[in-house]
C-alpha cells in the first residue's frame, strides 16, 4: 500500500508524502497480539517507504479499553507536529529502537543495540510502571530469567547492557521491550505495553507536562 501510494503520486509530479502514526501499544485487555507485534518491523523497516511512527501511545493516558483522554489527544498531536515539522525540513525522525540483542563475551549479559536520534536514558522515575528492568524482558527461555541490571553501556551511546542472574538460554530465546508486562500491575492508566527507555528530546506540551521521544516496543530474537 505504501509503495502504490508513492509510485501514483509519482505521476502526479508529487513527492514521496511522509505517512505518520502512532505505535499502538494495547489496552489492559488486550496486551500482546501478532498484529501488535507486526509494528515492530515497521519501527525499523518503514523509513524506506515513508513511513514514520511518530510516538508509542504508551507515554498518554487512557482507560482501560485505550481511549484517550483530551489532554492526551492534544499531546498526541503535538507529538505529530514535531515529528512532521522534523521531517518537512528534511530531517530525520526517529523514537529510539531496539535492532537486536545478541551474546556478549560475559555469558550473563545481553548486548542490545538501538537506534536513536540523541543520546538514550533510561529514566529511572519510570512514569508509566514498566517496573525495575525498565520494559525488559525475555520469552521461550528454557528456564525463567531474572534480570539484575540494565545500563547503558559505555562504549557504545546507543546500546544497552542486561545483565542476568544466569545465561539466558533457549532455541527461540527473545528479547522484548515493553511486552510482556502484567497489565493487572498497579498503573493502570497508561497502556500495558509500556517501557522506561527514552533518547534526551523533550519538548513542553501546551497541557503542563513535558513531552519525550519515548522508545517503540520490540520483540528480537538473541543472536
Amino acid at each position: 500500500l505504501l509503495l502504490q501510494i508513492s509510485s501514483d503520486l509519482k505521476k502526479l509530479g508529487l513527492r514521496r508524502p511522509s505517512i505518520l502514526a502512532m505505535f499502538d501499544c494495547g489496552t489492559r485487555f488486550i496486551h500482546d497480539h501478532e498484529i501488535l507485534r507486526a509494528q515492530c518491523e515497521f519501527a525499523w523497516s518503514g523509513q524506506n517507504f515513508g513511513f514514520h511512527f511518530s510516538c508509542p501511545s504508551y507515554m498518554f493516558k487512557c482507560d482501560s479499553y485505550g481511549h484517550l483522554d483530551t489532554s492526551a489527544l492534544r499531546e498526541v498531536a503535538e507529538m505529530e507536529l514535531a515529528a512532521l515539522n522534523a521531517l518537512d525540513q528534511d530531517q530525520e525522525w526517529i523514537c529510539p529502537t531496539v535492532l537486536l540483542a545478541e551474546r556478549d563475551p560475559d555469558p550473563h549479559v545481553i548486548r542490545v543495540k538501538c537506534r536513536a536520534l540523541a543520546p538514550l536514558i533510561l529514566d529511572a522515575t519510570d512514569p508509566f510502571g514498566a517496573g525495575a528492568q525498565f520494559g525488559f524482558s525475555f520469552e521461550g527461555a528454557d528456564a525463567p530469567v531474572e534480570i539484575l541490571e540494565v545500563t547503558l553501556a559505555t562504549d557504545d551511546k546507543q546500546d544497552l547492557l542486561i545483565t542476568c542472574k544466569s545465561p539466558p538460554q533457549g532455541a527461540d530465546l527473545k528479547l522484548r521491550y515493553g511486552f510482556g508486562q502484567n497489565p493487572e500491575r498497579a498503573r493502570l492508566d497508561y497502556p500495558p505495553i509500556c517501557g522506561a527507555l527514552r533518547d534526551t528530546w523533550q519538548q513542553q506540551s501546551s497541557t503542563g507536562r513535558l513531552l519525550h521521544r519515548w522508545a517503540l516496543p520490540a520483540v528480537v530474537p538473541v543472536h
